[in-house]
């Protein structure tokens, strides 16, 4: 879902040796870092907002999130 909803895209812990881990590369500013942190919150969490703005198109959350 990062990749497919919010544009993110991560890497499966285990390839470092973490399973039930993401492995995050932060290659930007820290408001983009920030940004995007923003963006995994709203994929993962359900109590964040249900829409949010990325890259100055408002998205949507079309998927259910359990509590």
């Amino acid at each position: 879902l990062l990749l497919e909803k919010a544009f993110l895209a991560t890497v499966p812990g285990i390839a470092f040796g973490q399973e039930g881990f993401l492995r995050l590369s932060f290659t930007c500013s820290t408001d983009e870092i920030i940004k995007s942190a923003a963006r995994i919150r709203w994929v993962i969490d359900p109590e964040s907002s249900p829409e949010i703005i990325i890259g100055g198109q408002k998205m949507v959350r079309d998927w259910e999130l359990s509590k």
